[in-house]
């Protein structure tokens, strides 16, 4: 006991806890969102999803243009198909 230095090996275990302290608190403050956020979210992702779906098949708009007309099917995401004359004057 006589080759030790207390208060030196004190100061670096107190160094050492302050460290661990920091790292814990940074770990600790991640944005984490609550279960009922997360089910919120997903609900809506979900109801958005359907309706998108729901309008593919319900939904029927045509398109009438000097070349022939065309079919669209959709309104939020919206899938459209004719003839080639039509594709060629719209420029697509």
């Amino acid at each position: 006991m006589n080759n030790y230095n207390f208060e030196t090996l004190e100061k670096e275990l107190n160094e050492r806890k302050a460290r661990a302290v920091i790292e814990n608190k940074r770990k600790k403050s991640k944005l984490k969102l609550r279960k009922w956020v997360w089910a919120v979210l997903y609900t809506v992702v979900l109801a958005f999803i359907t309706i998108t779906i729901y309008q593919l098949f319900n939904f029927t708009t045509i398109h009438t243009t000097p070349v022939g007309t065309y079919q669209c099917k959709g309104k939020i995401i919206q899938i459209c198909h004719g003839n080639q004359k039509v594709k060629d004057y719209l420029g697509g």
